[in-house]
């Protein structure tokens, strides 16, 4: 009788030794220290001046990251503590196309290199190709590529694609954490075309207005970007009231169905406050929507917008219509 009662008095104990533990076990996930410790974001490396990526998908998890909290694209640069492409390089008609992605070019330094997984790349927009080296390369060879502006002058390591190459597919997924698929679908060309689309209303005093809508998809090699870019043109004097409705649907290469940001085009105005308003540029004459970001190619696409100038001559008529539209 008596070891039974100690028996029932250690069970006791344990219990309630395992009650307490699960308790503070619960009130610490609760903590909003322990949360935010769980819940770190992930944050690259940073050597030789460049930040280095675990794989391809740490990369897109980080830029699209940024690119949605809307943050000022040199504030990346400034947390790591490197020179990124987007700070230093002149936003140039030759390097547009990596400035088309403001984030993408502030990830990338000021050589226009990265490093993912096992290799490092240099993005060349003068040429339109992407140079690539093993992690693993001498410090001579890096350096070489990192000056290099044309095949002649890589060292003989390097390995050369094309903006337009699946880069990831032909490096068989070194760069990967996770399988690849060749599931046989091809990569859409992207559309380079720059949809302009000038018009103004002109008075006595001269020109008031023009304004500009267009509409890319872009291949970098290892980066892809759509987006809808709707700006004032460099004459235009005052600003103007507008609004803008787009959709964007998509299906990206081996991964996923048609996605859509936007099932009714018709209703779909930015900012969502009704068909019959127009929206103030404040202080800024230009609206931009990354409609995808992403390491891998689409297979289809159809993007589209239009938007509506509210007349600065006239009160009671638009100055100007425009719609834009992509579809492969």
């Amino acid at each position: 009788m008596k070891n039974l009662l100690f028996l029932l008095l250690g069970c006791g104990l344990f219990f309630a030794c395992n009650k307490e533990e699960i308790k503070t076990l619960s009130s610490l996930e609760n903590n909003s220290e322990y949360s935010s410790l769980e819940k770190k974001e992930y944050r690259p490396d940073l050597k030789n001046g460049y930040l280095v990526f675990e794989c391809e998908e740490k990369m897109e998890e980080f830029i699209v990251g940024y690119t949605k909290k809307n943050v000022d694209p040199s504030s990346i640069s400034e947390t790591y503590g490197y020179n990124s492409y987007y700070d230093v390089v002149p936003n140039t008609p030759q390097n547009e196309v990596i400035f088309e992605d403001e984030y993408f070019a502030a990830t990338i330094n000021q050589y226009g290199m990265i490093g993912i997984g096992e290799y490092i790349f240099k993005m060349n927009p003068s040429t339109e190709e992407v140079f690539a080296l093993s992690s693993t390369a001498s410090n001579q060879s890096i350096k070489a590529m990192q000056k290099a502006t044309s095949q002649d002058e890589l060292p003989s390591d390097a390995l050369i694609f094309s903006f337009e190459d699946k880069v990831f597919q032909l490096l068989e997924g070194n760069t990967s954490c996770e399988e690849k698929f060749d599931c046989g679908e091809p990569c859409s060309p992207n559309n380079l075309n720059f949809i302009d689309n000038p018009s103004y209303c002109e008075t006595s005093s001269g020109l008031i207005g023009d304004f500009h809508i267009h509409v890319r998809y872009i291949h970098i090699g290892i980066w892809k970007h759509a987006t809808l870019v709707f700006k004032q043109g460099s004459n235009t004097s005052e600003v103007a009231n507008f609004d803008i409705r787009y959709s964007a649907r998509w299906k990206r290469k081996c991964r996923t169905p048609i996605s859509s940001e936007s099932n009714n085009y018709v209703c779909n105005f930015v900012p969502l406050q009704g068909e019959d308003e127009c929206f103030p540029f404040k202080n800024t004459p230009k609206f931009k929507v990354n409609f995808y970001q992403g390491t891998r190619c689409l297979s289809a696409y159809d993007f589209r917008a239009d938007a509506r100038i509210e007349s600065i001559c006239d009160e009671n008529s638009l100055v100007w219509t425009g719609e834009v539209r992509i579809v492969f």
